[in-house]
């Protein structure tokens, strides 16, 4: 009968939609973890690395979901499959870790010192024999292969206090955020000068998963399809980094 039917079809719609309730389709969203940095990855994804992130997902389909966090509940929480990526990871520094061929963007390495003791400054060679005193998991001794002591200090500013104070030679960090903090903080910046050591690539870390796999797959061509079509220098451009733009990725044709 017609109400047979009627009911029979009102049960399959319901059949049918209970289905999709169950089941809806997974939103394409990759989940990256960083660090906060003013200006470069911020809270609600503001910053220009995360305009760099967005803009290689997102012409794949993805919408970019930013956590900022200590870098090291960063890479516990990839670790526990919590979120993709953590951010500014030097190359196969976590063996859980699997990533990209082209970095996301570059460190520069620098020790600061007195001016008088710059003055005599020749190469990293400088450094061995002397004191050298740097934050807390930052690892200057894994990528030279200079002969000095180690001074672990909790923070930029102590190790520059410690500078002035004579009680450590040298301090080391990354170069620009130590030009910051004097840039910030003049009552250092007439006393203290910074040189560069050398550069360093950062990367996307991700877990070892075939998700991962694809992810960076997606990675590896949009990242040098930016650099290609001018979309990364723009980015760079807008933050007010063209010098940076010029420094790193200039020329960098390929990993």
């Amino acid at each position: 009968s017609l109400m047979k039917r009627i009911l029979l079809s009102f049960i399959c719609s319901l059949v049918f939609v209970g289905v999709h309730a169950a089941h809806p389709a997974p939103e394409k969203t990759i989940h990256i973890v960083s660090q906060g940095w003013e200006n470069y990855a911020a809270e609600n994804c503001q910053g220009y690395m995360w305009d760099v992130v967005e803009a290689v997902y997102s012409s794949e389909g993805y919408k970019l979901k930013c956590t900022i966090a200590p870098y090291k509940r960063g890479v516990e929480m990839v670790k526990r499959d919590m979120a993709d990526a953590w951010v500014a990871s030097y190359k196969d520094e976590q063996k859980f870790a699997i990533y990209p061929s082209w970095p996301h963007d570059f460190e520069r390495t620098g020790v600061i010192a007195t001016k008088d003791t710059m003055k005599r400054w020749l190469s990293n060679d400088s450094l061995n024999g002397k004191k050298v005193a740097f934050v807390r998991g930052y690892e200057l001794d894994s990528y030279i292969d200079n002969d000095f002591q180690k001074i672990e200090v909790n923070d930029l500013k102590q190790a520059m206090d410690m500078v002035l104070a004579g009680r450590s030679d040298y301090a080391s960090d990354d170069a620009d955020d130590m030009n910051e903090f004097l840039n910030q903080n003049p009552q250092y910046s007439n006393k203290l000068e910074v040189r560069e050591l050398f550069k360093l690539a950062l990367y996307l870390a991700f877990n070892d998963s075939t998700r991962s796999r694809k992810l960076i797959s997606i990675w590896d061509k949009g990242l040098p399809s930016l650099i290609k079509n001018g979309a990364l220098r723009e980015i760079y451009e807008k933050a007010g980094k063209a010098e940076d733009y010029q420094s790193y990725w200039q020329d960098y044709s390929s990993p």
